[in-house]
C-alpha cells in the first residue's frame, strides 16, 4: 500500500502508524516509521505532520531511554521547527518539557509531570493549538506517566 500512496498522504500514513505503535508501547516499530518521515523532503502542505514527527520522535527517544541521543535531538528539533516557522505554544512547551523531563531524577518526575499537565490543559483551550493536540495527545501521555510512577517498565 505504501508504495502506491502519493506524497500528500505519505506523511499521514506513516505518521499514523508511528503514533499507533507509540501509543501501544512498541517504540522500536514507531521509530521505524518516524525515520522514514525524517528522511523525506518536507511538503509545504504537510508541514503539520513534519512538526508532529519532530515532537513524537523526541518522546519515542525518551521512552526508549535514549537520553544521550535525546539532548542532541532536542536541539536539532528546536532549530528545525523554528526554521519551518511553526514554533507555537504546543511545540515550545513540548520541547521545554522533554528537555527537563529526561534530566531529573525519579523523585522529581511526578511534580514536573503535574506542572506540565496543567500547562498543556491551558494550551488545549486555545483553538489554534487544536491541530497539535490531535496529532499528539500529550495529555494522555502525561496521565499515563503519572499513573505509572514507580513502575520501572513504563517510566524510565
Amino acid at each position: 500500500i505504501e508504495n502506491n500512496v502519493d506524497q500528500l498522504y505519505f506523511w499521514n500514513y506513516n505518521y499514523n502508524f508511528a503514533y499507533g505503535y507509540f501509543v501501544i508501547g512498541e517504540f522500536e516499530n514507531a521509530q521505524k516509521y518516524i525515520v522514514k518521515l525524517l528522511n523525506r523532503p518536507v511538503l509545504k502542505n504537510r508541514k503539520d505532520y513534519f512538526i508532529a514527527t519532530q515532537v513524537l520522535n523526541l518522546f519515542i527517544h525518551f521512552d526508549l531511554g535514549n537520553f544521550e541521543h535525546l539532548s542532541y535531538q532536542i536541539k536539532n528539533s528546536k532549530q528545525t521547527i523554528k526554521r519551518q516557522e511553526y514554533y507555537f505554544g504546543f511545540e515550545k512547551t513540548a520541547l521545554e518539557f522533554i528537555s527537563k523531563l529526561y534530566k531529573i531524577d525519579e523523585n522529581e518526575k511526578q511534580a514536573l509531570l503535574q506542572e506540565y499537565k496543567e500547562k498543556f490543559e491551558k494550551l488545549k483551550q486555545r483553538p489554534w493549538e487544536i491541530d497539535a493536540f490531535e496529532k499528539f495527545n500529550i495529555l494522555w501521555w502525561i496521565k499515563q506517566k503519572l499513573g505509572s510512577i514507580g513502575n520501572p517498565k513504563v517510566v524510565k
